[in-house]
C-alpha cells in the first residue's frame, strides 16, 4: 500500500495516526518478552499478524516475477542513493560558495 498526501499535515497526521501506534505496539511487545527473541524480524512479523488480524506472509522462496520485482527495487534503490549523493554534494558546495 502506498500512500500519497496532499499536505504535511496529512503526513504528519498519518505517521501520528497509524504508523506511531503500531510501533507502539510492537515495542511494547518486544520488551514484554521473558527473553529478547532471537529472530526480531519473525517476532515482529508475528506480532503484527496477531494484533492486527493479518494474514502470514508467504513462505518459501521468490517465483521468477518476485525476484525481477526485487531486481528491480535493488536498482531503483542504487539510482536513488546516487542522486541522493548528488544532491548531498551539491548542497555542501552551495552552502561553501554562499559563506564568502
Amino acid at each position: 500500500m502506498e500512500e500519497r498526501f496532499a499536505t504535511a499535515k496529512g503526513r504528519a497526521d498519518y505517521g501520528r495516526n497509524t504508523v506511531c501506534p503500531v510501533l507502539e505496539d510492537l515495542a511494547c511487545a518486544f520488551y514484554a518478552a521473558q527473553k529478547p527473541p532471537e529472530d526480531v524480524v519473525g517476532f515482529l512479523i508475528d506480532v503484527l499478524t496477531k494484533q492486527h488480524d493479518l494474514p502470514e506472509p508467504v513462505a518459501g522462496p521468490l517465483d521468477e516475477d518476485e525476484e525481477m520485482e526485487v531486481t528491480e527495487l535493488e536498482e531503483r534503490c542504487k539510482e536513488l542513493r546516487e542522486q541522493l549523493q548528488v544532491q548531498r554534494t551539491r548542497d555542501r558546495i552551495g552552502s561553501r560558495g554562499g559563506s564568502r
